[in-house]
């Protein structure tokens, strides 16, 4: 796999779409984030900004991971273009996937490859409610073709699937890290695209963001999310904090430190020195420790005018020395 192909995928972990789009195009790191003047430093003034709206399910202080002064209005990326954040979503239930559902076609896809790099064999379990808990609701496993005259579906099957956000679970297998992939959505037609990452492509990204010298912590996890609003569109210039037992961790920063670090992705898809998302929206935390109580906050401003507010929560689990994927988005989730 080339260097750049592995930049990408990273960033790429972070989110499956229905469509196979899993493209994280974004700001951070090199191109000024949308609102920020060119060539300005996105995130030189870190004094922190009041955050004067709501606190909805009683939110952490944000104090050790605050938001940074000059942070321009929320702006959602469609087709190269920026447009008003959709936040009309806000509260109501995640439209989660319910009942039987229609025959899918469903690809599993070599993170970071096109349609062309499906894998064989790979084993995915499916959670129709968006959470995985106990028996999945179906297991796929793509076809392994015998000839040539089945190519075509390598890395493919078939089953009944509800439209919807869903889960998938891969486990831990030969050569891929054992994943899972919450908020998948199914509702939009077309075949289904699912990613199972390779050990080799995490280990190479995770050292990016953590340095040379960085070594990951036996027993933690890796979080990579995306910021979204109701359209299911990145959402750009958006603070994503990481709340752990209640508390928000001041993030480390040094290779040789201990604690959880975190990166926002930009433009040219690379792990970035930026202070808030990127047009790609995508966010990762690395060294995320075990057994606590996990959840992600998304603040930003509606409006250039407007205070910066609560715009999403997210609560996730972890994959011990695995990753797990998801959305932030206004929705209120499982």
């Amino acid at each position: 796999m080339s260097f750049s192909r592995a930049a990408s995928v990273f960033a790429l972990l972070a989110l499956a779409s229905s469509s196979g789009s899993l493209v994280a195009c974004s700001g951070a790191g090199g191109d000024p984030a949308p609102g920020a003047k060119p060539g300005a430093d996105a995130g030189a003034d870190t004094k922190p900004v009041v955050d004067s709206g709501p606190t909805p399910e009683g939110v952490a202080d944000p104090a050790a991971d605050p938001v940074p002064a000059g942070l321009p209005a929320l702006s959602a990326r469609a087709s190269e273009a920026d447009l008003p954040a959709d936040l009309s979503c806000f509260g109501q239930a995640q439209p989660v996937g319910i009942g039987k559902g229609d025959d899918r076609e469903v690809h599993i896809v070599e993170l970071g490859g096109t349609d062309n790099d499906r894998v064989a064999g790979a084993k995915a379990e499916l959670f129709f409610s968006n959470v995985v808990s106990g028996t999945p609701d179906l297991v796929g496993v793509g076809a392994t073709p015998e000839n040539a005259d089945q190519k075509a579906k390598a890395g493919t099957f078939n089953a009944a699937i509800p439209a919807g956000f869903i889960a998938v679970h891969f486990p831990l297998s030969e050569g891929h890290i054992e994943t899972i992939a919450f908020d998948l959505d199914t509702r939009p037609a077309g075949f289904i695209s699912a990613t199972v990452a390779p050990s080799s492509t995490v280990e190479a990204l995770s050292s990016l963001i953590g340095g040379i010298a960085y070594k990951p912590t036996p027993g933690a996890g890796r979080l990579v999310v995306r910021a979204v609003d109701c359209a299911d569109l990145p959402l750009a210039n958006a603070h994503v904090t990481i709340e752990v037992d209640g508390v928000v961790p001041a993030m480390v920063t040094t290779s040789d430190a201990t604690g959880i670090r975190k990166s926002y992705f930009g433009d040219a898809e690379l792990p970035g020195p930026g202070k808030w998302t990127s047009r790609s929206g995508v966010v990762a935390f690395l060294d995320v420790p075990n057994g606590k109580a996990l959840r992600l906050v998304v603040r930003g401003k509606p409006d250039a005018a407007g205070a910066v507010k609560v715009l999403g929560i997210r609560k996730l689990p972890i994959v011990v020395d695995g990753v797990v994927t998801a959305k932030i988005s206004p929705f209120k989730t499982p």
